[in-house]
């Protein structure tokens, strides 16, 4: 039988906002070079024979796959409000037994609670879903200030962050206004797009944003003009968008939000490489306040990208991050976060290489 993950009481974290090169406290001190380099060699491509990941399911695994899926609400949040796995420095670049192996089992160990129909608040809400069996979990659900609906929930961070990130699906042309209205009215720093408009000929997110400096977009009562455009090269463009209310007109300081795209996300998978994800994520976790994170369904690259984020932010406080309990507590908070193993490997994958590359040198 597939093993069940270590349970344990979460403890919950203080969340520091300091610059990065600050703020890591290491649990332990690495070993030597020889484990360091032992390290790099499991961060080579995640593509091609020699980094594919083949695991035959056996019935209990298949079983663990179909539980993962079975509605059960007390029981699923019980087991999400207890599973945990906390890893060390150490744990994530020196790994015991079977790793791929280990991940795929934890990742179907996991309920994936996601919300019914039956919550949402109206019936004309159906028809502002990209996706019709992806439903905001109706505790966390973001609600805008006139009673209107959006596919969008507030998304715990690290520590006691309660509402770090709000999760949410790609706009569609019908719910670009209802978008919009809810930058304004919750006041993020910035927005994080992992999705391209159009992948492999299929429309995943309509375009909300103008492309060009000056350029003004307006939808609904919002209007946001493009200051700054950096096409950088850290694997992610950058914009700074200035926000105005036709109905509230600003006042003092304009409202200016970051907008941040990184487009080389493949739906439903992982990006190629960990090192081009680590310095959006970087970035991300070093704005203060609420940052809006988004996709195509607001899940799966969406999921990955939260966990990177918050484990991050667990291993430069404490030296320790716990992917588990983290998958956990965003299945909670908006139902599905995280599609697929791959995405939950991608993420050691990734935890990996920021401890070897960042952590580990500043220990040197």
């Amino acid at each position: 039988l597939c093993q069940s993950p270590q349970l344990r009481q979460q403890q919950p974290q203080q969340l520091q906002q300091k610059p990065l090169a600050q703020q890591h406290r290491p649990a332990s001190r690495q070993g030597s070079n020889g484990r360091r380099q032992a390290g790099l060699g499991l961060l080579g491509s995640r593509r091609g024979s020699s980094a594919s990941l083949t695991i035959s399911l056996s019935p209990s695994c298949e079983a663990l796959r179909q539980e993962a899926n079975t509605p059960d609400q007390d029981k699923e949040r019980s087991l999400l409000e207890s599973l945990s796995q906390p890893l060390r420095t150490s744990d994530l670049l020196d790994p015991v037994g079977s790793p791929q192996a280990r991940l795929f089992r934890e990742f179907w160990s996991v309920p994936m609670h996601h919300a019914g129909r039956e919550e949402l608040p109206e019936a004309g809400a159906v028809a502002k879903n990209r996706y019709a069996s992806i439903v905001p979990n109706a505790a966390t659900r973001v609600a805008l200030d006139d009673g209107g609906y959006i596919n969008a929930n507030f998304v715990r961070g690290a520590g006691l962050a309660e509402r770090r990130f709000i999760a949410t699906q790609g706009p569609l042309a019908e719910t670009l206004a209802d978008f919009w209205q809810m930058i304004w009215e919750q006041r993020p720093s910035a927005i994080v797009m992992l999705t391209d408009l159009v992948e492999r000929d299929r429309p995943k997110c309509e375009l909300y944003f103008p492309l060009h400096v000056g350029d003004r977009m307006r939808h609904g009562r919002v209007s946001a003009e493009l200051l700054e455009l950096d096409n950088g090269e850290q694997g992610f463009q950058r914009r700074l968008l200035r926000l105005d209310h036709s109905e509230q007109p600003s006042s003092g300081e304009p409202l200016l939000v970051e907008h941040l795209w990184f487009r080389s996300w493949p739906d439903h998978t992982s990006p190629d490489s960990a090192v081009s994800l680590l310095p959006l994520a970087e970035r991300s976790v070093s704005l203060p306040g609420l940052l809006v994170v988004h996709c195509s369904a607001g899940l799966g690259r969406t999921g990955a990208f939260c966990a990177l984020c918050i484990c991050i932010r667990q291993l430069l406080d404490t030296g320790a991050c716990d992917c588990l309990a983290t998958l956990c507590r965003l299945r909670l908070d908006r139902g599905g976060m995280v599609q697929s193993h791959e995405q939950y490997e991608f993420l050691h994958t990734a935890l990996r290489h920021f401890a070897l590359t960042r952590l580990a040198t500043a220990d040197r």
